[in-house]
């Protein structure tokens, strides 16, 4: 009997370790305009307390959103009060909202009789993405696959490549997913692919005269794991040596000015930088493929979410710029014109460190290496944050792709 209750105890360990995390009762504030001094109370706070999730970073003027459990709701409600900080609720019962996104668009749009499993009705996974681009490069020529190295759990870090441009066009790398809970980043890069190349006829000249490296998922063990365990895991699924806590945050895990800003030293907070710079195996997969790529990309995409906002270099601190920065914030403020001009969004074209510094960032090590134009969108809200329902995931693909329509016209060789 006791070895029997000894096995039934592990069992139950095992198991409950396995579970699905319940978000039932967690909600979402969000926060009136805040004022600078507010501003520095709510980022200590961020880096130095793990009970609260920071969905929108608190930035002069703007507004952040906490997610907390029931148990701390009112200290965190007690701590904006101290501070004289307004609020109010943003998402009633988050476990209800994630509930919601994993449902499928309740409005069929993507085609049906599509040759692989990825749809834009709902979210795919890593595998889907995979699928895609596999199916993707056995129909074209011009098109191929490489793997760039596995994970730290070994799943397959896969680019597409599409080269139709051929040697010496401007190249264009876009990077997706590499926050876990991002879901709309990897959605809305797949569905740019299905845009240059299934509707090829409509705008030639895109494939033509650039050539496009797409990696899905940059970071696949967090992507998967939350599908499968923890909807709202951010970092990867790395050890920690000494630590009980998985995970590094991949977007504070690049060398150029790393553990700067904008990061915290426990691995068990979400914008743990790791130990050193590079540490990760995802990061060193990407940069090791982004040193292939020659030229040096002309313009670098980095899509996250949820804040409505196109972001551009640098955010390691106030006042950096790469020194093209009057062009990037041109062509960005153009881009979000025609991306707001489709549904109506209200995104806004700022630079990085203004939402919040943050150094060891991807899209700053991109810039730092001489990328002309690199921008981070970060995908609609729509009041949802990072649970996005998938009904969103074509509105928000369509609006995008007006402004990659803008970017590929100002930046086409030999435009007049």
């Amino acid at each position: 009997m006791r070895v029997q209750t000894g096995v039934s105890f592990l069992f139950a360990l095992v198991l409950a370790c396995q579970a699905k995390k319940d978000y039932s009762g967690y909600q979402v504030l969000t926060t009136g305009k805040l004022s600078p001094v507010q501003v520095d109370a709510l980022r200590n706070l961020q880096t130095s307390d793990e009970r609260f999730d920071f969905w929108k970073e608190a930035h002069p003027d703007g507004a952040a959103d906490v997610m907390s459990s029931a148990d701390h709701l009112t200290a965190l409600k007690e701590f904006l009060t101290k501070h004289n900080i307004d609020y109010s609720v943003k998402i009633q019962d988050v476990g209800e909202a994630i509930q919601i996104s994993e449902k499928p668009s309740p409005t069929k749009k993507s085609n049906p009789n599509a040759r692989y499993n990825l749809n834009w009705d709902e979210y795919g996974s890593h595998d889907d993405f995979n699928e895609f681009i596999e199916e993707i490069a056995s129909q074209n020529s011009w098109a191929s696959v490489r793997s760039i190295g596995k994970s730290v759990e070994g799943r397959d870090m896969k680019v597409l490549e599409l080269t139709k441009g051929g040697s010496g066009a401007p190249n264009i790398f876009i990077e997706a997913g590499i926050h876990a809970r991002e879901w709309i980043a990897p959605a809305v890069a797949t569905y740019t692919v299905k845009e240059l190349v299934e509707n090829y006829d409509s705008h030639p000249e895109y494939l033509d005269n650039f050539n496009f490296y797409v990696l899905p998922c940059a970071n696949p063990d967090g992507y998967e794991y939350s599908r499968s365990t923890d909807r709202l895991w951010r970092k990867n699924r790395g050890l920690n040596d000494g630590a009980l806590c998985k995970g590094v945050d991949l977007n504070r895990n690049w060398e150029f000015h790393w553990a700067e800003s904008g990061v915290s030293d426990s691995p068990c907070s979400d914008v743990f930088c790791g130990y050193t710079p590079t540490s990760e195996i995802e990061s060193q997969n990407i940069k090791a493929f982004y040193s292939t790529l020659s030229p040096v990309p002309e313009l670098t995409v980095c899509f996250h979410s949820a804040a409505n906002l196109w972001l551009y270099p640098y955010g390691y601190a106030y006042d950096s710029y790469p020194d093209n920065v009057d062009e990037i914030r041109r062509l960005g403020e153009d881009a979000v014109d025609a991306l707001n001009a489709v549904n109506g969004q209200s995104f806004e074209c700022i630079n990085s460190a203004e939402l919040y510094p943050a150094a060891g960032a991807s899209d700053d090590y991109y810039a730092s290496l001489g990328s002309r134009f690199v921008y981070t969108p970060e995908l609609r809200d729509n009041g949802f944050g990072f649970v996005l329902p998938p009904e969103y995931i074509i509105p928000s693909g369509e609006e995008v792709w007006a402004a990659w329509k803008v970017m590929l016209d100002k930046i086409m060789p030999n435009k007049e």
